[in-house]
């Protein structure tokens, strides 16, 4: 079933006097779940990593995007359809695990990241952090 209807996003996204519709990807993120860990790459093009949780499940959701249409999906949906398809594939891409499987997840991934060649700041960052949240919710 879609999380996103057609009535939601033509409120939240109305056609401009010329006919465009400018879409947000921040949109889409902040109705998947209650985000916990929000890292993004501060650069004109790059990832954004986010940890969500709903109830006790966790997930974790990494896309890219660019600084223009050519190289930004967002960028590029010139429709509404267009612009459904991509948040509900969003939505159903999500990987829901509980807390300790995704406790290990993140570890897994942390040593991944920190023994690659080619280390990535904010991919570190994010996994450090969503970690630091995990541990103090399980000490809770």
């Amino acid at each position: 079933m879609p999380k996103f209807t057609l009535e939601q996003v033509q409120e939240r996204f109305p056609k401009s006097n010329y006919g465009s519709i400018y879409f947000e990807y921040d949109y889409v993120d902040d109705n998947l779940g209650t985000e916990l860990v929000h890292v993004r790459d501060n650069d004109y093009q790059g990832e954004t990593r986010i940890l969500l949780r709903d109830g006790n499940r966790y997930a974790i959701r990494i896309y890219s995007w660019g600084s223009c249409s050519g190289c930004d999906f967002m960028q590029a949906c010139e429709t509404y359809e267009e612009f459904l398809d991509y948040a509900n594939n969003a939505y159903d891409s999500l990987e829901w695990i509980g807390k300790d499987d995704m406790m290990v997840r993140l570890n897994d991934l942390l040593a991944e990241e920190r023994a690659n060649s080619y280390k990535n700041d904010e991919d570190i960052l994010f996994y450090e952090k969503a970690i630091s949240v995990l541990e103090v919710s399980r000490n809770e």
